[in-house]
Protein backbone atom coordinates (compact mmCIF):
# COMPACT_ATOMS: atom_id res chain seq x y z
CA UNK A 1 0.00 0.00 0.00
CA UNK A 2 1.26 3.46 -0.94
CA UNK A 3 1.43 6.42 1.39
CA UNK A 4 -1.64 7.82 -0.32
CA UNK A 5 -5.08 9.28 0.43
CA UNK A 6 -8.17 9.01 -1.77
CA UNK A 7 -10.54 12.01 -1.76
CA UNK A 8 -14.08 11.56 -3.11
CA UNK A 9 -16.05 14.81 -3.44
CA UNK A 10 -19.36 15.63 -5.08
CA UNK A 11 -19.48 19.23 -6.26
CA UNK A 12 -17.50 22.35 -7.04
CA UNK A 13 -17.66 23.63 -3.46
CA UNK A 14 -16.82 20.21 -2.04
CA UNK A 15 -13.80 20.02 -4.37
CA UNK A 16 -12.63 23.34 -2.91
CA UNK A 17 -12.97 22.03 0.63
CA UNK A 18 -10.97 18.95 -0.36
CA UNK A 19 -8.25 21.23 -1.71
CA UNK A 20 -7.86 23.04 1.59
CA UNK A 21 -7.41 19.71 3.39
CA UNK A 22 -5.06 18.11 0.89
CA UNK A 23 -2.86 21.22 1.00
CA UNK A 24 -2.55 20.76 4.74
CA UNK A 25 -1.70 17.09 4.25
CA UNK A 26 1.07 18.07 1.84
CA UNK A 27 2.42 20.61 4.34
CA UNK A 28 2.44 18.09 7.16
CA UNK A 29 3.59 15.07 5.14
CA UNK A 30 4.96 15.96 1.66
CA UNK A 31 5.56 12.32 0.75
CA UNK A 32 1.85 11.43 0.79
CA UNK A 33 0.30 10.97 -2.65
CA UNK A 34 -3.20 12.30 -3.27
CA UNK A 35 -5.84 10.66 -5.48
CA UNK A 36 -8.88 12.83 -6.20
CA UNK A 37 -12.17 11.49 -7.54
CA UNK A 38 -14.71 14.26 -8.32
CA UNK A 39 -18.01 12.43 -8.76
CA UNK A 40 -20.02 15.55 -9.75
CA UNK A 41 -18.72 17.96 -12.38
CA UNK A 42 -15.33 17.96 -14.03
CA UNK A 43 -13.23 18.56 -10.92
CA UNK A 44 -11.33 21.41 -12.53
CA UNK A 45 -10.38 22.84 -9.13
CA UNK A 46 -8.07 19.90 -8.52
CA UNK A 47 -5.99 20.83 -11.56
CA UNK A 48 -4.19 23.50 -9.54
CA UNK A 49 -2.79 20.98 -7.06
CA UNK A 50 -0.25 18.18 -6.99
CA UNK A 51 -2.68 15.28 -7.14
CA UNK A 52 -3.81 12.56 -9.54
CA UNK A 53 -7.35 13.25 -10.76
CA UNK A 54 -9.33 10.07 -11.38
CA UNK A 55 -12.38 9.25 -13.43
CA UNK A 56 -14.09 10.27 -16.66
CA UNK A 57 -14.95 13.66 -15.04
CA UNK A 58 -18.32 13.79 -16.75
CA UNK A 59 -20.79 16.54 -15.89
CA UNK A 60 -24.38 15.32 -15.65
CA UNK A 61 -27.36 17.54 -16.67
CA UNK A 62 -28.55 17.85 -13.06
CA UNK A 63 -25.22 19.15 -11.78
CA UNK A 64 -25.72 16.73 -8.89
CA UNK A 65 -29.05 18.23 -7.78
CA UNK A 66 -31.16 15.06 -7.71
CA UNK A 67 -32.89 14.73 -4.27
CA UNK A 68 -36.59 15.44 -4.68
CA UNK A 69 -36.25 16.07 -8.41
CA UNK A 70 -37.34 13.11 -10.55
CA UNK A 71 -36.87 15.15 -13.72
CA UNK A 72 -33.17 15.66 -12.99
CA UNK A 73 -32.74 11.97 -12.19
CA UNK A 74 -34.39 11.01 -15.47
CA UNK A 75 -32.08 13.35 -17.42
CA UNK A 76 -29.00 11.94 -15.70
CA UNK A 77 -30.05 8.35 -16.36
CA UNK A 78 -30.49 9.08 -20.05
CA UNK A 79 -27.04 10.73 -20.10
CA UNK A 80 -25.22 7.68 -18.76
CA UNK A 81 -25.48 8.01 -14.99
CA UNK A 82 -25.45 4.25 -14.38
CA UNK A 83 -22.33 3.70 -16.47
CA UNK A 84 -20.62 6.67 -14.81
CA UNK A 85 -21.49 5.38 -11.33
CA UNK A 86 -20.16 1.90 -12.08
CA UNK A 87 -16.92 3.44 -13.35
CA UNK A 88 -16.60 5.51 -10.17
CA UNK A 89 -17.24 2.45 -7.99
CA UNK A 90 -14.47 0.62 -9.84
CA UNK A 91 -12.07 3.50 -9.23
CA UNK A 92 -12.93 3.62 -5.52
CA UNK A 93 -12.25 -0.11 -5.19
CA UNK A 94 -8.95 0.15 -7.03
CA UNK A 95 -7.48 3.29 -5.49
CA UNK A 96 -8.69 2.69 -1.93
CA UNK A 97 -6.57 -0.48 -2.01
CA UNK A 98 -3.60 1.74 -2.86
CA UNK A 99 -4.33 4.24 -0.06
CA UNK A 100 -4.27 4.16 3.72
CA UNK A 101 -7.40 6.34 3.97
CA UNK A 102 -10.43 7.37 1.93
CA UNK A 103 -12.14 10.69 2.59
CA UNK A 104 -15.76 11.47 1.70
CA UNK A 105 -16.59 15.17 1.26
CA UNK A 106 -20.16 16.27 0.68
CA UNK A 107 -23.55 14.78 1.42
CA UNK A 108 -24.44 11.15 2.12
CA UNK A 109 -23.91 9.96 -1.47
CA UNK A 110 -20.07 9.83 -1.55
CA UNK A 111 -20.23 8.46 2.00
CA UNK A 112 -22.41 5.58 0.77
CA UNK A 113 -19.96 4.84 -2.05
CA UNK A 114 -17.02 4.69 0.36
CA UNK A 115 -18.98 2.70 2.95
CA UNK A 116 -19.69 -0.15 0.57
CA UNK A 117 -16.75 -0.06 -1.83
CA UNK A 118 -13.66 1.44 -0.15
CA UNK A 119 -11.12 -1.09 1.08
CA UNK A 120 -9.38 1.01 3.73
CA UNK A 121 -10.03 3.32 6.68
CA UNK A 122 -12.63 5.99 5.99
CA UNK A 123 -13.20 9.55 7.15
CA UNK A 124 -16.37 11.52 6.45
CA UNK A 125 -16.53 15.29 6.12
CA UNK A 126 -20.24 16.04 6.20
CA UNK A 127 -20.77 19.41 4.54
CA UNK A 128 -24.40 19.21 3.51
CA UNK A 129 -26.37 18.82 6.73
CA UNK A 130 -26.62 20.75 9.96
CA UNK A 131 -28.97 20.88 12.92
CA UNK A 132 -29.69 24.45 11.81
CA UNK A 133 -31.53 22.86 8.86
CA UNK A 134 -32.40 19.30 9.86
CA UNK A 135 -30.61 16.61 11.85
CA UNK A 136 -28.97 13.65 10.17
CA UNK A 137 -31.41 10.75 9.89
CA UNK A 138 -31.12 7.29 11.41
CA UNK A 139 -29.66 5.78 8.25
CA UNK A 140 -26.93 8.43 8.12
CA UNK A 141 -26.17 7.95 11.81
CA UNK A 142 -25.85 4.19 11.22
CA UNK A 143 -23.43 4.78 8.32
CA UNK A 144 -21.33 7.17 10.37
CA UNK A 145 -21.08 4.79 13.34
CA UNK A 146 -20.46 1.66 11.30
CA UNK A 147 -18.11 2.62 8.48
CA UNK A 148 -16.16 5.73 9.46
CA UNK A 149 -13.25 6.25 11.84
CA UNK A 150 -14.11 9.92 12.29
CA UNK A 151 -16.94 12.16 11.12
CA UNK A 152 -16.28 15.90 10.86
CA UNK A 153 -19.39 18.07 10.82
CA UNK A 154 -19.89 21.76 10.10
CA UNK A 155 -20.91 23.07 13.55
CA UNK A 156 -20.92 22.12 17.22
CA UNK A 157 -24.72 21.77 17.60
CA UNK A 158 -24.65 19.08 14.90
CA UNK A 159 -21.70 17.27 16.51
CA UNK A 160 -23.37 17.36 19.91
CA UNK A 161 -26.63 16.01 18.50
CA UNK A 162 -24.86 13.13 16.76
CA UNK A 163 -22.89 12.17 19.87
CA UNK A 164 -26.13 12.10 21.88
CA UNK A 165 -27.46 9.67 19.28
CA UNK A 166 -24.54 7.29 19.55
CA UNK A 167 -22.20 8.69 16.89
CA UNK A 168 -19.29 9.01 19.30
CA UNK A 169 -16.83 9.68 16.47
CA UNK A 170 -18.58 12.94 15.43
CA UNK A 171 -16.40 16.03 15.81
CA UNK A 172 -16.46 19.75 15.11
CA UNK A 173 -12.94 21.16 14.77
CA UNK A 174 -13.65 24.29 12.72
CA UNK A 175 -15.03 24.89 9.27
CA UNK A 176 -12.74 23.77 6.46
CA UNK A 177 -14.97 25.75 4.12
CA UNK A 178 -13.39 28.91 5.53
CA UNK A 179 -9.88 27.53 4.99
CA UNK A 180 -10.46 27.55 1.23
CA UNK A 181 -10.30 31.34 1.21
CA UNK A 182 -6.59 31.96 0.82
CA UNK A 183 -6.09 35.35 -0.90
CA UNK A 184 -4.13 35.24 -4.16
CA UNK A 185 -3.47 38.97 -4.34
CA UNK A 186 -5.48 39.41 -7.54
CA UNK A 187 -6.19 43.01 -8.47
CA UNK A 188 -9.52 43.13 -10.28
CA UNK A 189 -8.75 46.67 -11.45
CA UNK A 190 -12.14 48.03 -10.46
CA UNK A 191 -13.46 50.51 -7.92
CA UNK A 192 -13.38 48.63 -4.60
CA UNK A 193 -15.49 51.21 -2.75
CA UNK A 194 -18.67 49.92 -4.38
CA UNK A 195 -17.64 46.42 -5.41
CA UNK A 196 -20.34 43.78 -5.74
CA UNK A 197 -19.51 40.08 -6.00
CA UNK A 198 -21.56 38.14 -8.55
CA UNK A 199 -21.74 34.37 -8.05
CA UNK A 200 -23.89 32.72 -10.76
CA UNK A 201 -23.02 29.29 -9.37
CA UNK A 202 -21.29 26.27 -10.85
CA UNK A 203 -24.34 24.34 -12.08
CA UNK A 204 -26.39 24.65 -15.26
CA UNK A 205 -28.94 26.68 -13.33
CA UNK A 206 -26.48 29.57 -13.77
CA UNK A 207 -27.90 29.96 -17.29
CA UNK A 208 -31.40 30.37 -15.82
CA UNK A 209 -30.23 32.85 -13.22
CA UNK A 210 -27.87 35.12 -15.15
CA UNK A 211 -30.58 37.05 -17.07
CA UNK A 212 -32.18 38.04 -13.74
CA UNK A 213 -28.82 38.94 -12.21
CA UNK A 214 -27.82 40.96 -15.28
CA UNK A 215 -30.96 43.09 -15.20
CA UNK A 216 -30.59 43.63 -11.46
CA UNK A 217 -27.03 44.82 -12.11
CA UNK A 218 -28.37 47.29 -14.69
CA UNK A 219 -30.70 48.78 -12.08
CA UNK A 220 -28.01 48.91 -9.38
CA UNK A 221 -25.40 50.51 -11.63
CA UNK A 222 -27.88 53.20 -12.70
CA UNK A 223 -28.45 54.23 -9.08
CA UNK A 224 -25.04 53.72 -7.45
CA UNK A 225 -22.27 55.79 -8.99
CA UNK A 226 -18.96 54.03 -9.66
CA UNK A 227 -20.42 50.62 -8.80
CA UNK A 228 -18.38 47.68 -10.05
CA UNK A 229 -19.27 44.02 -10.54
CA UNK A 230 -16.92 41.02 -10.56
CA UNK A 231 -18.05 37.42 -11.11
CA UNK A 232 -16.12 34.28 -10.26
CA UNK A 233 -17.23 31.24 -12.25
CA UNK A 234 -15.72 27.76 -12.71
CA UNK A 235 -14.06 26.85 -15.98
CA UNK A 236 -16.98 24.55 -16.77
CA UNK A 237 -19.23 27.58 -17.41
CA UNK A 238 -19.14 28.76 -21.04
CA UNK A 239 -19.04 32.55 -20.76
CA UNK A 240 -20.23 33.19 -24.31
CA UNK A 241 -23.32 31.10 -23.65
CA UNK A 242 -23.82 32.70 -20.25
CA UNK A 243 -23.93 36.17 -21.79
CA UNK A 244 -26.11 35.05 -24.72
CA UNK A 245 -28.98 34.15 -22.38
CA UNK A 246 -29.07 37.76 -21.14
CA UNK A 247 -30.93 40.54 -22.96
CA UNK A 248 -29.58 41.96 -26.21
CA UNK A 249 -28.28 44.97 -24.26
CA UNK A 250 -25.42 42.80 -22.98
CA UNK A 251 -22.39 41.93 -25.10
CA UNK A 252 -19.49 39.58 -24.36
CA UNK A 253 -15.96 40.94 -24.75
CA UNK A 254 -12.63 39.17 -24.68
CA UNK A 255 -10.35 40.26 -21.81
CA UNK A 256 -7.75 42.95 -22.40
CA UNK A 257 -7.00 44.46 -19.00
CA UNK A 258 -5.02 41.75 -17.20
CA UNK A 259 -3.84 38.15 -17.20
CA UNK A 260 -6.48 36.75 -14.88
CA UNK A 261 -9.71 38.18 -16.31
CA UNK A 262 -11.28 35.61 -18.65
CA UNK A 263 -13.88 37.91 -20.18
CA UNK A 264 -16.42 40.59 -19.47
CA UNK A 265 -19.98 41.50 -20.37
CA UNK A 266 -20.95 45.10 -20.92
CA UNK A 267 -24.26 46.92 -21.19
CA UNK A 268 -23.86 49.99 -23.38
CA UNK A 269 -27.35 51.22 -22.52
CA UNK A 270 -26.73 51.40 -18.76
CA UNK A 271 -22.94 51.58 -18.77
CA UNK A 272 -22.64 48.48 -16.59
CA UNK A 273 -19.73 46.04 -16.83
CA UNK A 274 -19.29 42.61 -15.25
CA UNK A 275 -15.77 41.15 -15.26
CA UNK A 276 -15.40 37.36 -15.13
CA UNK A 277 -12.66 35.37 -13.41
CA UNK A 278 -12.03 31.66 -12.92
CA UNK A 279 -10.09 32.32 -9.73
CA UNK A 280 -9.72 34.89 -6.99
CA UNK A 281 -12.78 33.97 -4.92
CA UNK A 282 -11.05 34.84 -1.66
CA UNK A 283 -9.85 38.20 -2.96
CA UNK A 284 -13.30 39.04 -4.27
CA UNK A 285 -15.24 38.06 -1.15
CA UNK A 286 -12.84 39.89 1.15
CA UNK A 287 -13.04 43.12 -0.87
CA UNK A 288 -16.70 43.25 -1.92
CA UNK A 289 -19.45 45.14 -0.16
CA UNK A 290 -22.26 42.66 -0.85
CA UNK A 291 -22.88 39.46 -2.82
CA UNK A 292 -25.52 38.65 -5.41
CA UNK A 293 -25.10 34.91 -5.13
CA UNK A 294 -26.70 31.80 -6.57
CA UNK A 295 -23.86 29.56 -5.40
CA UNK A 296 -23.78 26.92 -2.70
CA UNK A 297 -20.45 26.83 -0.89
CA UNK A 298 -19.35 30.28 -2.10
CA UNK A 299 -22.52 31.86 -0.71
CA UNK A 300 -21.75 30.27 2.64
CA UNK A 301 -18.13 31.41 2.54
CA UNK A 302 -19.25 34.96 1.79
CA UNK A 303 -21.51 35.04 4.84
CA UNK A 304 -18.71 33.55 6.93
CA UNK A 305 -16.64 36.62 6.03
CA UNK A 306 -19.48 38.88 7.11
CA UNK A 307 -20.74 39.78 3.63
CA UNK A 308 -24.54 39.87 3.19
CA UNK A 309 -25.86 37.70 0.36
CA UNK A 310 -28.93 38.28 -1.82
CA UNK A 311 -30.23 35.13 -3.55
CA UNK A 312 -33.33 33.75 -5.25
CA UNK A 313 -34.65 30.35 -6.29
CA UNK A 314 -33.51 29.22 -9.73
CA UNK A 315 -36.62 27.26 -10.63
CA UNK A 316 -39.51 29.32 -9.30
CA UNK A 317 -40.57 32.95 -9.63
CA UNK A 318 -42.36 33.19 -6.31
CA UNK A 319 -41.20 30.52 -3.84
CA UNK A 320 -38.16 28.70 -2.53
CA UNK A 321 -37.33 25.18 -3.67
CA UNK A 322 -35.60 22.72 -1.35
CA UNK A 323 -32.06 23.83 -2.26
CA UNK A 324 -32.46 27.55 -1.53
CA UNK A 325 -34.73 26.82 1.42
CA UNK A 326 -32.02 24.60 2.89
CA UNK A 327 -29.43 27.35 2.42
CA UNK A 328 -31.71 29.91 4.05
CA UNK A 329 -32.18 27.64 7.07
CA UNK A 330 -28.45 27.04 7.22
CA UNK A 331 -27.40 30.68 7.03
CA UNK A 332 -30.34 32.32 8.75
CA UNK A 333 -30.49 36.11 8.48
CA UNK A 334 -27.10 36.21 6.72
CA UNK A 335 -28.80 35.56 3.37
CA UNK A 336 -31.84 37.39 2.00
CA UNK A 337 -33.87 35.22 -0.38
CA UNK A 338 -36.15 37.19 -2.69
CA UNK A 339 -38.44 36.40 -5.62
CA UNK A 340 -36.84 35.63 -8.98
CA UNK A 341 -37.18 39.14 -10.29
CA UNK A 342 -34.53 41.80 -11.10
CA UNK A 343 -36.40 44.52 -9.22
CA UNK A 344 -36.75 42.30 -6.14
CA UNK A 345 -33.01 41.62 -6.20
CA UNK A 346 -31.99 45.25 -6.64
CA UNK A 347 -34.52 46.51 -4.07
CA UNK A 348 -33.10 44.12 -1.47
CA UNK A 349 -29.55 45.23 -2.32
CA UNK A 350 -30.57 48.89 -1.74
CA UNK A 351 -32.41 47.99 1.47
CA UNK A 352 -29.35 46.26 2.96
CA UNK A 353 -26.94 49.00 1.93
CA UNK A 354 -29.18 51.78 3.27
CA UNK A 355 -29.81 50.13 6.65
CA UNK A 356 -26.57 49.91 8.63
CA UNK A 357 -28.24 47.91 11.42
CA UNK A 358 -29.55 45.33 8.96
CA UNK A 359 -26.14 45.09 7.29
CA UNK A 360 -24.46 44.58 10.67
CA UNK A 361 -27.03 41.96 11.72
CA UNK A 362 -26.53 39.96 8.51
CA UNK A 363 -22.73 40.17 8.83
CA UNK A 364 -22.72 38.94 12.42
CA UNK A 365 -25.18 36.13 11.69
CA UNK A 366 -22.97 34.81 8.88
CA UNK A 367 -19.85 34.76 11.02
CA UNK A 368 -21.68 32.96 13.83
CA UNK A 369 -23.24 30.35 11.54
CA UNK A 370 -20.05 29.46 9.63
CA UNK A 371 -17.60 29.48 12.53
CA UNK A 372 -13.85 29.86 12.54
CA UNK A 373 -11.27 28.59 10.03
CA UNK A 374 -8.62 26.08 11.09
CA UNK A 375 -10.60 22.91 10.53
CA UNK A 376 -8.57 21.82 7.50
CA UNK A 377 -5.39 21.49 9.54
CA UNK A 378 -7.06 19.36 12.22
CA UNK A 379 -8.78 17.19 9.60
CA UNK A 380 -5.45 16.64 7.85
CA UNK A 381 -3.91 15.57 11.15
CA UNK A 382 -6.72 13.07 11.69
CA UNK A 383 -6.29 11.63 8.21
CA UNK A 384 -2.53 11.30 8.57
CA UNK A 385 -2.95 9.54 11.94
CA UNK A 386 -4.32 6.56 9.98
CA UNK A 387 -1.02 5.97 8.16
Amino acid sequence: MEKAVLFVSNGYGEDSIALSILREIKLQSPDVKIYALPIVGNGGSYETEDCEILGPRTAMPSGGVIPGNFGNLKKDLSSGLIKLTLTQIGLIKKYSKLSFASVSIGDIYPAILLSFFAKNSRIMIATAKSNYVSPHNKFEEFMMKTFFKKVFVRDEPTAEHLRKHGVSNALYVGNAMMDCLEPEGIDFKVNKENLFAVLPGSRKSAFLDMPVIAEAISIISSKIDDSSFVAVVPKSIDLNELVKVCSDDWQFEEPKEDDFCVGKMSNKKHGAIVKFYNRGMADLLRNCKLVIGQAGTANEQATGLGKPVVAFDSFSDDKMGWYRKRQKCLLGEAVAVVKKNPSEVSDMVFKILNDSELYKKMAEEGKNRLGLPGGAQKMAEAILSLK
